[in-house]
């Protein structure tokens, strides 16, 4: 069914917010709490968009660099409450409660015009609930994935919040049926990257052979990610060097910090791998394939044209409960957006480094293959490209209410 998405202008709708909006020539003070690195970067987006429009408005909240080089003020840093797997939660769980009751203390005194919760719905949701019913307008910025688990938790969030940006098109309607005023916004990756990837040109301003295949490895942003997950990509890269005449790889992590572990594990091997922590999109634009874990990381793969092979593993525990509650037969963005499996798609047991480098040969032994995945990324880039009104259009627009 076509989706009809209704741009609507919320300062019109709601008298709520321009009842405590601050004297005129006062600056506006928004909250954003960012959960992971993918949240960092488009609170960074928004904030920028926000300042071109109300260069006075001010921001503050749980920050990455990103943010904070967007002049976002920090009160916490993403890496305090980004954990991942039911294991992992348990574990920081009394620590997480204490940090965010600290939050809404300090978020409550600072009386700010608006609350915006990117990602971690668990970590933010309780956060909206509490500023909306202070009196708070609140926005949560990126869907919780209630469409893929857990779905019956949609029935709650309107009491949370006042309304939601939607990073995918089909989230709208999903999410509209549980009573949640819902707008698409597109998605910055689609704003940023080029409809037409200049990837021969990519490949060599990075100084790779342009003859030989380039391999991208991108294992995780998180710590759990990369202590699951690196050694395997490297054990998948032993078995393509094998397999495929000099190809070249490039490990690229999020954090600086994780360098020297990267380095020390990739120094086990007997492969020639150049480790970084560089621009994501310029890495999977240059590459012919990508490995990389589930994630953020597999839409901007698919935004740059660029085939991949998507593997996870979390802890045994995480995986039991979790895999119970799923509702969707894939987890890689590319697969659930377009209705089919585009890319292979190796979870928990089966992310072997056999069908990993299987999977990779495939698409590089296949130039048929690679067209096709090319021509449907284009379609897809299509669709998540920002409407008329971005994020940040509607949040100046809010604040000027």
């Amino acid at each position: 069914m076509a989706h009809e998405y209704k741009y609507r202008l919320f300062f019109c709708r709601e008298a709520r917010l321009g009842e405590q909006s601050e004297v005129f020539g006062k600056p506006r003070q928004v909250v954003i709490v960012a959960g992971e690195v993918s949240g960092d970067r488009l609170a960074a987006s928004l904030i920028r968009k926000v300042k071109e429009l109300l260069p006075n408005t001010v921001f503050r909240g749980v920050t990455g660099p990103a943010m904070r080089s967007e002049g976002c003020l920090s009160d916490a840093y993403i890496d305090d409450i980004s954990v991942m797997g039911l294991s992992e939660v348990i574990r920081n769980l009394p620590r997480l409660i204490r940090l965010r009751n600290a939050l809404i203390k300090t978020f409550l005194n600072s009386s700010p015009d608006l609350f915006i919760g990117i990602d971690a719905p668990e970590f933010n949701i309780p956060i909206e609930r509490k500023m909306k019913n202070r009196g708070v307008y609140t926005i949560h910025y990126g869907c919780p994935q209630a469409w893929a688990w857990r779905p019956g938790r949609a029935k709650s969030f309107s009491s949370a919040m006042d309304t939601m940006f939607a990073l995918l098109p089909f989230e709208v309607d999903f999410f509209e049926r549980f009573g949640i005023e819902t707008t698409f916004v597109g998605h910055p990756l689609a704003d940023k990257l080029p409809l037409k990837p200049l990837k021969n040109e990519e490949k060599q301003a990075l100084l790779f052979h342009p003859d030989r295949d380039l391999i991208a490895l991108m294992p995780g942003s998180r710590p759990q990610e990369l202590i699951r997950h690196l050694g395997v990509f490297m054990r998948a890269a032993v078995i393509l060097k094998e397999k495929r005449q000099n190809p070249q790889f490039i490990l690229n992590l999020v954090n600086e910090k994780d360098l020297h572990y990267a380095k020390s594990v990739c120094e086990r091997f007997d492969l020639n791998v150049r480790v970084c922590s560089a621009n994501s999109s310029e890495i999977l634009t240059a590459a012919d394939v990508a490995l990389v874990a589930s994630g953020t990381v597999t839409l901007e793969s698919l935004l740059c044209g660029t085939p991949m092979v998507v593997g996870y593993k979390l802890s045994l525990l995480s995986f039991m409960v979790i895999s119970r509650l799923v509702q969707i037969k894939s987890v890689a963005l590319p697969n659930i957006l377009s209705g089919r499996e585009l890319v292979p798609e190796f979870i928990q047991s089966a992310m072997t480094p056999e069908n990993l480098a299987g999977g990779t040969i495939n698409w590089l032994s296949n130039k048929e293959a690679r067209a096709s995945f090319y021509e449907q990324s284009r379609l897809l880039h299509r669709q998540l490209v920002s409407p008329k009104y971005s994020a940040g259009d509607f949040v100046a627009e809010i604040l000027r209410g």
